[in-house]
């Protein structure tokens, strides 16, 4: 993750992926995050998919509140700000879809090409949310879902541990 931080060349996305890392938000909530739903201490996001809202608390260091207030500004100071989202292109509109699947598309090619490294996608970034939690149920709230057997099975990608009992007694009489 590192190493595409540093070669992505695009201070958008490197905005964008540090936000994504902190909430594990799906693509389009991230790209369509309202300035109403941030109140300099939490971020409270609507389901995407039924369910409930999930609301983002910052922790002491500031970080949820860096990453939004970097992500928001990274066009600099020239740029058209919005009054309803966060996340916009220089003129002030949210990204479409098609816009963000270009600017990573560029981005992972430079990183491809800075280090031969293997190419992985936007969602296995929300992948990486659930495998890093602490917890099975940490990584379901973070994610929003409702069920945790849907975090289990599409995005806890770590080995799950196995315990190996003793074969016994495969003695014949």
């Amino acid at each position: 993750m590192n190493a595409f931080l540093e070669k992505c060349g695009n201070d958008f996305i490197r905005a964008y992926v540090d936000l994504k890392m902190l909430t594990g938000l799906r693509q389009g909530q991230l790209l369509s995050l309202r300035r109403e739903w941030w109140d300099s201490k939490q971020l409270i996001v609507p389901p995407a998919k039924g369910g409930r809202a999930t609301a983002y608390a910052d922790n002491p260091q500031g970080e949820l509140a860096n990453a939004i207030q970097a992500l928001a500004g990274v066009h600099g100071p020239n740029a058209v700000r919005s009054t309803e989202f966060i996340v916009t292109t220089r003129r002030g509109k949210p990204y479409t879809t098609d816009g963000f699947r270009a600017i990573w598309s560029r981005a992972m090619k430079k990183y491809l090409d800075a280090t031969g490294n293997e190419r992985f996608t936007e969602n296995d970034l929300r992948a990486k949310v659930a495998t890093d939690a602490e917890s099975l149920l940490h990584a379901q709230e973070r994610l929003g879902h409702t069920s945790s057997k849907t975090t289990l099975t599409h995005y806890t990608r770590k080995a799950r541990p196995v315990l190996i009992h003793g074969r016994g007694n495969w003695e014949s009489d």
